[in-house]
């Protein structure tokens, strides 16, 4: 039996109500989300509570008995890790041009991700990733230290995941910035060589997909960008991380040691499982974003009473002509590139979107979309094969 075999009674998918999924904060990636609340994984698929009034045509009543505690049908947990600066909102569908996403979450519309995986638990993982504003002051370790309190909290509790839940596959997939927070989980979760209850995780990990994940680093220019806006934040009162930034440039020494040790681990029989690095192929122009930052600081400076240009606040008059340069200059860039978003020995994919595009899709027909779920499913049908050959390997 494989996580790919078609289940009758698939569960229908509806929108978490204590969320504002039509609502992606403003920067080219979502790069200054507002952040609220701890740390937590959020099912998306089958949506957990009362879905008696839920019916379509594909996907009929799902009954909570039968899905969940001692009768959980699922095979396999996808488990889906948003990048720096974003929120859950950032997987929903938008066109560059619009002001507004067209409200498809392919991780949770019934025709997309859950129709190709019907016998799988979704999730997202909603961590703070704000760095200019609200943002957590943790270093990697411990953001990555939540993530595994959360997986394996998930993984343990009988009472929602049946009674094999720790043993069950899990696929990652990883945007951006969530990717070395995904690498640096897996690192100290065997960092006491197997002993910590958390080497469960990567043990039970029967695969990942990094889409543009920068394991050199990112676009010099994103990475300007990016720490001007959390020097202004941080000029103007704002909880702001330059630790996270820092991650941004390609000579960052931690971030070059947090991806040689997930490949030294990966190479280990009973830790390595398969991966995917996809990258994109177009250019993104950040200048319709960092115009949005430049008219909210000028607004922020209107608020200051009595502030005037050359007056009363150096330090705000330096940030704001740095601003001004940075909108003269040409902000078209490839995010992250091929060279970066890749690891030589693993699959890599290409698609031929900008970086923001890389996890959000218009439908189920569109090729990029086809593309990363047939990855899914081809992960998925192997996942007890993998899960057997690291056991053997142990």
């Amino acid at each position: 039996m494989t996580a790919t075999a078609m289940d009758s009674k698939g569960a229908p998918i509806v929108e978490r109500h204590d969320a504002q999924p039509h609502e992606i904060p403003q920067g080219p990636e979502s790069w200054c989300a507002k952040q609220r609340g701890p740390s937590e994984l959020v099912q998306l698929y089958p949506t957990p509570g009362n879905s008696q009034d839920i019916r379509t045509p594909r996907c009929p009543a799902w009954d909570a008995t039968s899905q969940f505690s001692r009768g959980c049908k699922a095979l396999i947990d996808i488990i889906a890790i948003h990048g720096l600066g974003t929120t859950h909102a950032s997987y929903i569908w938008k066109q560059s041009s619009e002001a507004e996403p067209k409200g498809t979450n392919w991780l949770q519309d019934p025709e997309m991700l859950p129709a190709a995986i019907p016998n799988s638990r979704i999730f997202t993982y909603e961590w703070n990733s704000g760095f200019d504003q609200n943002a957590a002051m943790k270093n990697m370790a411990e953001h990555a230290d939540e993530l595994l309190r959360q997986l394996y909290k998930l993984r343990t509790a009988t009472e929602s995941t049946g009674p094999d839940g720790e043993t069950r596959p899990i696929i990652f997939i990883a945007a951006c910035f969530g990717g070395l927070l995904l690498l640096k989980a897996f690192s100290q979760a065997v960092a006491e060589d197997y002993q910590s209850p958390y080497s469960l995780i990567p043990l039970q990990t029967a695969g990942a997909i990094f889409m543009g994940t920068p394991f050199s680093g990112s676009h010099a220019i994103l990475y300007e960008t990016c720490n001007l806006r959390m020097r202004i934040g941080e000029h103007l009162g704002k909880d702001t991380s330059q630790y996270l930034v820092s991650l941004l440039k390609s000579d960052s020494r931690e971030l070059e040691e947090i991806v040689q040790d997930f490949r030294q681990l990966n190479s280990r029989p009973e830790f390595g499982f398969p991966v995917c690095c996809v990258y994109e192929t177009r250019d993104a122009d950040y200048s319709t974003s960092m115009g949005k930052v430049r008219k909210n600081l000028q607004r922020k400076m209107r608020e200051r009473r009595g502030w005037r240009f050359g007056q009363h606040d150096r330090v705000l008059d330096k940030l704001w002509m740095e601003l001004q340069d940075t909108m003269e200059s040409d902000l078209s860039m490839m995010v992250v590139n091929c060279q970066s978003a890749t690891l030589p020995e693993h699959e890599k994919l290409a698609l031929d979107v900008k970086h923001g595009n890389l996890i959000r899709f218009p439908g189920a027909d569109d090729p990029s979309f086809r593309k990363i779920v047939d990855l899914v499913k081809k992960m998925a049908g192997q996942a007890s094969e993998v899960l057997r050959r690291k056991q053997n390997g142990l």
